[in-house]
């Protein structure tokens, strides 16, 4: 049967200097959670290459005069794999199985194999223990002798990577991927009809599944934003009511404020003419004042009275005073 090639995950590092030194650390970090069973090896280059290659370049472009031109992703990383079913090849079958690909970047790129050998990094992690496939981690610069290969980024370059890495196990480790049976994990002696079927009536149960928390979120979604709709509205209202009161409050400051010059002018009278005039402006002032809603009199009142009483003339024209509504 066989498949077309072994299986090659490609990569960009990104994050410049920084991403690339955190990936390294992770490549190689035998004590962190994601490695438990895993043993790691490194095969070979070194991460300070990459940024010594990605330095020249910075220097060179300087005394160059050019500006610009930064690089974010330093690397490309391929995962060179091989199913467990194989078991795990040593170290040094790893290290003779990545020549061909080397040889094969090296071709695409138009640079010396030895050039892309040290300016990579391969860390071999061994998975014997946890039974899992074990690969290698390959990055390699996307920057060599000053120049930036964007060729190393492109789905060609895969390609020719996974050719390569077929030669390589071949070669290496003996084992042909053209003669590769992929392992149908749980299927006994099923018929291959009734497992897709299985596997279709699987996947519609989990959409199903998936389907109704999908709606029970929305659901909530949606009370939750009515209620958030009602506290605003509600708050909304309540500043409305606010202002409005306000808006009364200053507009009876502002007739109470005429209402006292009036009152003043009519005190201080002594054309009976004037004091009438006087008087119906007082009154215009006192009903705009109730119309307001304004329900305290009792300072009006107590001004007015004084007023009267101490008149330096008596007078048959009578200040207006307010009634509380209903009265």
């Amino acid at each position: 049967m066989g498949i077309n090639n072994w299986t090659v995950r490609t990569s960009q590092i990104h994050s410049g200097r920084k991403g690339l030194s955190n990936r390294n650390g992770y490549l190689m970090g035998q004590n962190r959670k994601a490695h438990a069973g895993t043993t790691i090896v490194k095969l070979g280059g070194s991460h300070m290459a990459i940024l010594d290659a990605h330095s020249d370049r910075q220097q060179q472009r300087r005394d160059d005069g050019l500006r610009g031109g930064g690089v974010r992703n330093l690397a490309t990383e391929f995962s060179l794999t091989l199913p467990a079913m194989y078991g795990h090849p040593s170290p040094e079958q790893w290290k003779e199985a990545i020549q061909p690909v080397l040889k094969a970047i090296g071709k695409e790129l138009g640079v010396n194999p030895k050039t892309v050998a040290k300016h990579c990094v391969a860390v071999l992690h061994d998975e014997h223990k946890s039974g899992k496939a074990s690969h290698v981690h390959l990055m390699v610069s996307n920057i060599m002798d000053g120049t930036y290969h964007k060729k190393l980024t492109r789905k060609d370059c895969t390609a020719k990577v996974k050719k390569a890495h077929n030669v390589g196990v071949l070669k290496a480790m003996g084992i042909d991927w053209r003669k590769h049976e992929p392992e149908e994990t749980g299927v006994g002696h099923k018929d291959i009809w009734l497992i897709r079927k299985e596997r279709a009536l699987e996947k519609e149960a989990k959409a199903s599944v998936d389907h109704k928390r999908a709606s029970e979120h929305f659901d909530y979604a949606n009370e939750r934003g009515r209620a958030v709709n009602k506290a605003i509205d509600k708050n909304i209202d309540i500043a409305k009511q606010a202002n409005e009161e306000g808006r009364k409050l200053k507009k009876v400051g502002k007739v109470l404020k005429s209402y006292a010059r009036n009152l003043k002018k009519w005190f201080e009278s002594q054309d009976e003419k004037e004091e009438l005039k006087l008087a119906k402006k007082m009154q215009k002032q006192v009903n705009d004042v109730v119309d307001y809603g304004h329900d305290d009199f009792t300072d009006f009142d107590d001004i007015t009275k004084e007023a009267e009483k101490k008149k330096r003339r008596s007078t048959n024209v009578s200040i207006p005073k307010p009634k509380p509504p209903g009265m």
